[in-house]
């Protein structure tokens, strides 16, 4: 992969950030709560492809204006066969260069080419994905990713902004199957010691006999199903009524709950299979009608319209200022619950600044977006019954994680694995 050209205003930003550390400090501080840079741990076999996740967490309300550092990995085991932008990234055509012409190293470099704040990193999620292939001939062992050199890392005021950051990298296993095994969240014990990954290459990831002592386990039900037919639907739009029944059934009511609601919408008979839940969380303040008077229940539910469910339903604090991040959701009536919810990072926009608050939201994306928001999931080592959600699809674990009454216990990752079906 080719380095782009870096623009004259780059080097005018790495020159004014690198003389402004000169000036007020010797390095860049590395301290116990600030941004973290975060390399992700996968498994996989000789001859896999895996995916590699480096995150951003905890980024600074200012924003990220420009940043470069240099990874290192063993190029005896691991191989990069691409290193692609994350969603945090709204335009990385422009703003994102990389460089992985020397073997054994990974070169990045972003900045906001607008140089007016437009496309500054302002959430926590995924800033690159690194695609390695395990060589064949690799050992049994865990191969770090690490830090080689940090450069530069400033907001937009040119201020430089103190980090952290976690190795992490690929445990090569004969007896593995590819799985992402870390999470965004962390314990308090995790984060003491989150300068560092402790994996012993004789550890076993797979579930034990016996599990770790002190490790959580834990319970999560349903709640959302299939259709009459077995399939999920992934690609669906959901509609109202579903989403009325998805938070229902989180609010572990049901059909036989009395309901204290006065609601009566003119388009929902007392026979809809959805009425139940309608009337509750109409109680609940989480949904509203129209002011026709109608619900809708079988209208598509928006991504405005979802986020706000989701934002009341966890009971958030309305921002008192609102940074005007999407484009088409300035003005909104839901700009404020779209805004918080996006820099808790449970919802992205898209590359091109907006947000699509009108848009119908995909029964995948539901699921994903409330998992994120309840910190659950996805589920690892779970085998999920619908045809048409392969292991390969992108929300299969959240898939799971949602459909599925199960028992779990979260590994030494933070990864919540799957121990039986509850309820059979």
């Amino acid at each position: 992969m080719k380095l782009k050209k870096i623009s004259f205003i780059y080097i005018c930003i790495l020159i004014a950030v690198t003389l402004t550390s000169i000036l007020f400090s010797n390095s860049l501080t590395f301290a116990s709560g600030d941004m973290e840079i975060k390399v992700s741990t996968v498994q996989g076999k000789p001859g896999d492809t895996v995916e590699v996740p480096v995150k951003f967490l905890n980024v600074p309300d200012s924003g990220i204006n420009n940043c470069d550092f240099m990874l290192n990995y063993d190029q005896n085991v691991l191989e990069v066969d691409e290193v692609r932008a994350g969603s945090i990234i709204t335009n990385p055509g422009v703003n994102l260069g990389l460089n992985t012409r020397n073997l054994g190293k990974i070169a990045t470099m972003f900045v906001d080419e607008t140089g007016l704040g437009k496309e500054l990193i302002k959430t926590d999620g995924e800033f690159l994905i690194i695609v390695f292939k395990i060589k064949s001939s690799a050992d049994d062992g865990v191969s770090y990713v690490d830090l080689e050199s940090m450069g530069a890392i400033a907001n937009y005021e040119l201020e430089t902004i103190p980090l952290n950051f976690t190795k992490g990298g690929v445990k090569v296993s004969d007896d593995s199957s590819t799985i992402i095994t870390d999470k965004d969240k962390e314990s308090d014990s995790d984060k003491e010691d989150s300068d560092q990954i402790e994996l012993e290459e004789t550890e076993d990831l797979d579930k034990p006999e016996d599990l770790v002592p002190g490790s959580k386990e834990g319970i999560h039900k349903a709640y959302l199903s299939g259709y009459p037919d077995g399939n999920f639907k992934p690609e669906n739009n959901i509609t109202r009524a579903e989403a009325a029944v998805i938070f229902a059934n989180l609010l572990e009511v049901d059909k036989n709950t009395q309901s204290k609601s006065d609601v009566n919408y003119t388009d929902l008979s007392g026979d809809h299979w959805a009425t139940w839940a309608v009337e509750h969380v109409s109680d609940l303040g989480l949904f509203t009608g129209y002011p026709d008077g109608t619900f809708k229940p079988n209208n598509s539910i928006t991504r405005a319209e979802f986020s706000t469910v989701v934002f009341k339903f966890m009971e958030l604090e309305e921002p008192q200022q609102v940074k005007n991040k999407f484009d088409d959701s300035v003005g909104h009536w839901a700009q404020k619950y779209i805004e918080k919810l996006s820099k808790h990072g449970y919802i992205n926009g898209y590359p091109d600044d907006t947000f699509k608050p009108q848009a119908n939201i995909k029964r995948a994306e539901s699921v994903a977006l409330i998992n994120r928001a309840l910190d659950r999931g996805p589920l690892y080592e779970v085998e999920e019954n619908f045809p048409d959600v392969p292991d390969t699809y992108w929300a299969y674990g959240d898939i799971a994680k949602g459909a599925i009454d199960h028992s779990y216990y979260v590994d030494e990752e933070g990864r919540e694995v799957f121990l039986e079906k509850l309820n059979d």
